[in-house]
C-alpha cells in the first residue's frame, strides 16, 4: 500500500511539473522590414518595433557600397522561408526562432553585402 501511495505522489508531481509553464516566456512578435533585396537572397532586414535582445542585431550597419546606414539590421538565416509576397520596403510581423533550422533550398553563391549578424525568424501572416 505504501508503494502505491509513493508511486501516486511521484506521478502526480511529475504531472504538475510538466504542466508548469511559469518559466516559459511568451515569444515577442516584432515588426520588421525587408530593407534591401540583394542578389541571391542576400537580404538586409531591420527591426522596426518590439522588444528584443539588441545583441542579436547590428545596431547600425553601413552598407559598404552605398554608405546607407541601417538600424537594428540583420540577415535572415532561413531566407528560403521568406514569403514571395514580401518585397523590398515591406513591413511584416515576425518572431525570432530559438530553434535554428537551416533552410533546405538552393541559394546561389554570388556575394551581396549583408550584416554579420543573422537570425532564424518565423513570419506571421
Amino acid at each position: 500500500m505504501k508503494k502505491i501511495i509513493l508511486i501516486t505522489i511521484i506521478v502526480t508531481g511529475l504531472f504538475f511539473n510538466a504542466c508548469d509553464h511559469s518559466d516559459q516566456s511568451e515569444v515577442e512578435v516584432l515588426t520588421g522590414k525587408l530593407a534591401l533585396e540583394g542578389i541571391c537572397k542576400n537580404y538586409v532586414f531591420t527591426i522596426e518595433s518590439g522588444t528584443f535582445n539588441a545583441d542579436l542585431v547590428e545596431k547600425a550597419w553601413e552598407h559598404p557600397d552605398s554608405g546607407v546606414i541601417y538600424t537594428n539590421a540583420f540577415t535572415m538565416k532561413n531566407v528560403c522561408d521568406l514569403p514571395a509576397s514580401i518585397k523590398e520596403g515591406n513591413s511584416f510581423k515576425f518572431t525570432i526562432n530559438k530553434d535554428e533550422k537551416p533552410s533546405d533550398c538552393i541559394v546561389c553563391k554570388a556575394y551581396s553585402p549583408t550584416p554579420m549578424k543573422g537570425l532564424f525568424i518565423s513570419i506571421k501572416e
